[in-house]
């Protein structure tokens, strides 16, 4: 099948070999298996209607990271330096998505450990007459404190130490 684009992929054996593995894997995430094969089909031959059809996928985004796999492709001049592993761990950069801003968090990491810190606290040290502090009872001393936070939030960050600790 002919195709209407100017994007040219070709990889080198080792390339195709190691595209394969990425998608056979099992421990290979959804996201980079399925932007893998789609690099990897079409080097094969396929079309970006047979693509978009075999991984029900928008054409766009077929398109967006068979072009981000044109453009930023700089594989080849390192590719005889590195091991395999290595080699791996490159591809999955150029197919994991691009950091984005995001909202800043709201809670300082000084302010998450005052909070975690209060809560190993007696709240009669604090004049609150409870023997142990609840969440909404830490978020309101951490308002006095000046750190707005709510008791579900306060739940998340203890639940959170809980299970790094």
């Amino acid at each position: 099948m002919g195709r209407k684009t100017s994007i040219v992929i070709d990889l080198t054996e080792r390339e195709e070999r190691l595209l394969f593995r990425i998608i056979n894997s099992g421990k290979t995430p959804s996201n980079i298996r399925r932007r893998a094969s789609f690099v990897y089909h079409f080097n094969k031959g396929l079309s970006f209607k047979e693509i978009c059809a075999n991984e029900k996928a928008d054409p766009n985004t077929v398109k967006r990271w068979l072009n981000k796999w044109d453009a930023i492709n700089e594989l080849d001049e390192t590719q005889n330096k590195i091991g395999d592993t290595e080699f791996i761990r490159l591809i999955y950069e150029q197919l994991t998505d691009s950091k984005r801003s995001g909202r800043k968090p709201r809670l300082t990491a000084e302010e998450k450990i005052q909070v975690q810190t209060l809560s190993c606290q007696d709240p009669q040290d604090y004049d609150v007459p409870i023997t142990e502090w609840s969440h909404e009872s830490l978020s309101e001393q951490a308002k006095k404190m000046g750190i707005e936070i709510s008791s579900s939030h306060v739940g998340r960050l203890l639940k959170k130490r809980i299970k790094s600790s």
